[in-house]
């Protein structure tokens, strides 16, 4: 799993939700997520300012996703009225 999944994954955000932010499409949102698009810088600065994460720690210095050593990611519950 990347850190950009993962972030989002723990911040309880859908790709939906992570575009709308960011202004930006849901479909481009996931080709970023699922790297089958490497992002231009200003989108790479836009979602790490969305996420409060620094973007060296998403993205490599080429736009490249950067793959998470974590073991597991705590995901919130989203609680429905």
């Amino acid at each position: 799993m990347t850190r950009l999944k993962a972030a989002i994954l723990e911040q309880g955000l859908t790709q939906r939700e992570l575009a709308q932010m960011i202004n930006q499409s849901p479909s481009s949102i996931s080709q970023v997520i699922n790297g089958f698009m490497r992002p231009w810088p200003k989108l790479r600065r836009e979602i790490a300012e969305a996420l409060h994460i620094p973007e060296n720690e998403l993205f490599d210095e080429k736009g490249n996703l950067i793959e998470s050593d974590a073991e597991y990611i705590k995901i919130p519950l989203k609680k429905y009225a």
